[in-house]
């Protein structure tokens, strides 16, 4: 099945301000949340390419390469689908399938940034939980992103994080380009924000520490390229804040984003 790319994405990118968001409505009987896809999106928006693999089929985190221009890093959800992560450029196609040796319980988010050594890594956030906080730990798979975008089978680096407050449901995380630090959003009614350790240890657990609250249902997020901005989307818009002077920051604004069948 073929999934479009929307030039929302774009939109994360300048964090141009717009109007409020609505909230959502909480249908009579009380029988759930009703998740709306919001509109159009931002004035603007449009498709800007489809995944062409097959293999494709629930992707469920995008980031840009650092190596490699018009180039995206994505991955499937948990499930039936192959434990892989996809090189793939501005036309949809697939340039490279790297197969990380390591198990896979609920990849939800991918971001790429520079490692320890200061080489661009791609960061596979192993950090969704669909039992409500069964899991007490969640881990983050890294590995240097390839010079030469080729199929590959790589042993990532496993790095342990938990959270202070018991099990999280996420499927956001992102990294500060300006000091390396890790984020992770939790996907709850009273979601939060929460904050690696400023050195992670890759051998031990990190704990990660809330520092403030998160939209309701955040499904991703993510920082621009100067650090300066970050964006937290859920199902139906993006809420932006002004992090110049650190995280978390300040609200800036949020905007719909165009309707899709499940907004990761």
């Amino acid at each position: 099945m073929r999934r479009p790319l929307v030039c929302a994405l774009a939109a994360l990118s300048v964090f141009l301000p717009a109007p409020a968001l609505a909230e959502p409505e909480v249908p009579d009987g009380g029988t759930g949340f009703d998740y709306p896809r919001g509109g159009e999106g931002p004035a603007g928006s449009e498709v800007a390419f489809t995944f062409q693999d097959a293999r494709i089929s629930e992707s469920s985190g995008l980031a840009p390469s650092l190596r490699h221009e018009g180039v995206w890093w994505t991955h499937n959800d948990s499930g039936e689908h192959a434990v892989e992560v996809y090189a793939v450029n501005e036309e949809g196609d697939t340039v490279a399938t790297i197969t990380p040796g390591s198990q896979r319980r609920d990849w939800e988010a991918i971001t790429v940034a520079p490692g320890p050594d200061g080489e661009p890594a791609v960061h596979i956030g192993d950090i969704g939980d669909n039992f409500g906080g069964g899991w007490t730990e969640v881990r983050v798979y890294r590995f240097t992103e390839p010079e030469v975008l080729a199929d590959a089978v790589i042993e990532p680096e496993v790095l342990t994080f938990a959270y202070p407050d018991g099990g999280r449901d996420a499927e956001s995380m992102m990294i500060d380009p300006r000091d390396g630090r890790l984020y992770v959003v939790s996907k709850e009614f009273s979601g939060g924000l929460y904050a690696a350790p400023e050195e992670i240890d890759p051998e031990g657990v990190n704990t990660l520490e809330r520092i403030d609250s998160a939209p309701l249902f955040a499904t991703d997020a993510a920082f621009g390229p100067d650090g300066t901005r970050y964006a937290i989307r859920t199902y139906w818009g993006v809420t932006v804040y002004d992090s110049t002077d650190g995280v978390p920051g300040t609200s800036m604004g949020a905007f719909d984003l165009p309707e899709s069948d499940q907004g990761e």
